[in-house]
């Protein structure tokens, strides 16, 4: 068995040979401990301390290890749970918001473009009424799936609470861009779902807003992308919409095939 670093890169600085020359005990180290033969990985704490003889000539020197292994994991989780959401994995609004402070920055930086997308399940209150909260929720973890397999890499989807979701599109360079991915979103989550044995169909209404154009910060660019939202819903639902400033209506750029649901 050998201690590596947390990262499981490096060999870890002995805490024995570490309190044989520094002849005092050692702070506790955190480390990963490999076994030899089966690679089994087990999270550890180190202790380490000289043996001194009645002269207080050192003799040898102790160590003491204490598998860590569940609590770390469980501060991982914790960790992870703090940013993700726990149904759908997605990033929660506190990830959101740190994202969106870093890409409005590189943004200004690159004269580049950000779009905040709010969008909104329609029919799915009819849904949650009807068939229950957990056929609710796996439809859900569905469309999470979906909308995130529509979007680059480098956009952030992130689940607001119940049906509402936010996408941010960074470092793009037109309002045609934005209204591009609306597209592709409405067609990945346009098709019915099957859960359960059981084929369900819900509908998207969205709005956008872009910085600079509709707001200089995430609080301003999401109130905008929200009232851009309400005005889809407002108008038929099942669409996008584009704001287009405090005195004009939302501007539509994307409208789904199938007859908007009544009752989300």
């Amino acid at each position: 068995m050998r201690l590596v670093t947390p990262d499981g890169q490096a060999p870890q600085t002995s805490p024995l040979r570490q309190a044989l020359a520094q002849k005092k005990a050692v702070e506790p180290t955190r480390g990963v401990l490999l076994h030899r033969t089966s690679g089994q990985r087990f999270d550890v704490e180190e202790t380490a301390s000289p043996i001194t003889d009645r002269h207080g000539h050192i003799t040898g020197a102790v160590a003491v290890l204490r598998d860590v292994t569940e609590s770390v994991a469980m501060a991982e989780r914790m960790a992870h749970l703090a940013q993700y959401d726990a149904l759908t994995d997605l990033p929660n609004r506190l990830l959101l918001q740190d994202r969106s402070r870093q890409a409005l920055a590189h943004a200004r930086r690159d004269q580049k473009s950000v779009a905040v997308m709010y969008i909104d399940l329609d029919g799915f209150k009819q849904i949650n009424d009807t068939l229950g909260h957990d056929m609710g929720d796996k439809l859900l973890v569905q469309l999470a799936k979906r909308l995130t397999g529509a979007v680059r890499v480098s956009d952030t989807v992130c689940r607001q609470g119940g049906d509402e979701f936010v996408v941010m599109l960074p470092s793009i360079d037109t309002a045609e861009q934005a209204c591009h991915v609306a597209n592709k979103i409405m067609a990945a989550c346009s098709p019915a779902y099957v859960i359960n044995d059981q084929v369900l169909s819900v509908g998207l209404s969205g709005g956008i807003a872009l910085f600079p154009e509709h707001g200089q910060d995430f609080d301003e660019l999401s109130r905008h992308a929200d009232a851009a939202m309400y005005a889809a819903k407002t108008a038929g639902r099942r669409q996008f919409r584009l704001y287009a400033g405090a005195d004009a209506q939302p501007v539509l750029v994307t409208q789904g095939d199938v007859q908007a649901v009544e009752g989300s």
